[in-house]
């Protein structure tokens, strides 16, 4: 049993999923709303997952935890929807020939849920609300890598381990050796409020609309990702004044470049955030972006270090997460082969192929007139290369 419902969850069902005759063990956990938080009294909670994602993932955890105690069986089940204190938002259930590997298998199902899966909650307080993930969200990853195995295991090899990625974490300037070497640095931080600091990103998760106007209106929100030196950005922000315009880039220089561009340039509706692309949870609620844009992403040839590449697999399960139902999505490159990975790594998502050409200068864009050249689009013209684009929508 692996489930997500907007129910109450019976605990003895899911106890009753696992049980067998040969289970030694039955280990059940209940995750009970509480009536307080850092201080805080909480009235309700009310919980949103992603099943497309959620469920494969809770998958993955079962098969790595049966592979690790033979003889286990997992049942897991979360709740959605509006709680009341005291109810159980998550009840796992687990059996096992020992009891010992039943508590063990326990505990790592539920902090590889909190780490691994996509549920998101809203705390309702007597004073406010505010949305919230597990602290443990994409800290961990599930990686079936085997280990060579020590000798004398009579196994061949360890179980697979679940290799751990930090969440993304800006050095503070002090942490430089020579924080004075690259002057964008401290640029950046004092630029004006084009320019959004890394530490301060994750605090506009839900609420972006004020990171450009002191009232918080929210407006559909675009997003660049790799703006470079702000050519597209400034341009679509300009085209689309009813739109806010957001340009994640990690370098930090290019992160001033493309602020100049839009001081010059007098654009309101645009900032630019220095942020890892590797970690866009961090930043967006699930459905927050109303529009998403990739021009030109790195495309790391070399068969090591593929794994550098944005277009693969998370990437475009982010998309999904984070577009907005009907949202659009459109990417350029100069390197064919990332839209022809990205069509095919898609499958199984609410991702759409709209339309695609190969090359835009003889054919034109797929989404017509409402388009920008970016400068790498304008080197590759000049040189007679083609330039690729793909969209692609959010499925409902």
């Amino acid at each position: 049993m692996l489930a997500l419902t907007d129910q109450p969850i019976d605990p003895r069902a899911v106890e009753a999923a696992v049980a067998h005759p040969g289970a030694g063990a039955i280990i059940t956990f209940a995750g009970v709303t509480r009536d307080h938080f850092e201080g805080r009294r909480v009235v309700a909670l009310h919980y949103e997952a992603y099943p497309e994602l959620a469920l494969p993932e809770m998958a993955r955890i079962r098969e790595e935890l049966v592979a690790r105690f033979p003889g286990a069986r997992v049942a897991m089940v979360h709740r959605t929807g509006h709680l009341e204190v005291g109810e159980a938002s998550v009840v796992i259930a687990v059996s096992a020939p020992h009891r010992g590997e039943a508590y063990e298998a326990s505990r790592m199902a539920i902090d590889a849920l909190k780490a691994r899966v996509p549920v998101w909650k809203k705390e309702h307080y007597e004073d406010g609300q505010a949305w919230k993930e597990n602290a443990e969200f994409h800290q961990a990853l599930p990686v079936a890598e085997p280990e060579v195995a020590p000798e004398g295991d009579p196994s061949g090899a360890r179980p697979p381990r679940v290799m751990v990625r930090r969440p993304f974490n800006p050095r503070a300037e002090e942490d430089y050796r020579d924080p004075d070497l690259n002057p964008y640095l401290k640029l950046h931080r004092s630029f004006g409020p084009e320019v959004i600091p890394a530490a301060d990103g994750p605090g506009f998760r839900g609420r972006w609309g004020a990171a450009f106007r002191a009232e918080g209106e929210a407006r559909p929100l675009h997003v660049e990702i790799g703006p470079g030196n702000g050519f597209f950005l400034a341009g679509m922000a300009a085209r689309h004044p009813e739109w806010d315009w957001l340009g994640i880039e990690i370098r930090f220089k290019r992160v001033v470049l493309c602020a100049k561009k839009l001081r010059a340039a007098g654009i309101e509706n645009a900032r630019v955030l220095r942020y890892d692309a590797h970690h866009l949870d961090d930043l967006f609620l699930p459905g927050e972006v109303a529009g998403l844009y990739v021009n030109h992403p790195d495309p790391w040839t070399k068969g090591r270090n593929a794994k550098h590449r944005l277009l693969l697999r998370p990437f475009a399960e982010w998309c999904a997460r984070a577009l907005a139902p009907g949202a659009s999505m459109r990417i350029k490159s100069d390197y064919h082969p990332n839209l022809d990975d990205f069509e095919a790594l898609i499958e199984g998502l609410p991702l759409r192929v709209v339309a695609r050409v190969d090359d835009i200068r003889a054919q034109g864009s797929p989404w017509g007139e409402d388009d920008v050249t970016t400068n790498y689009q304008s080197k590759f013209d000049k040189r007679g290369l083609p330039v690729a684009a793909l969209w692609l929508v959010r499925d409902p």
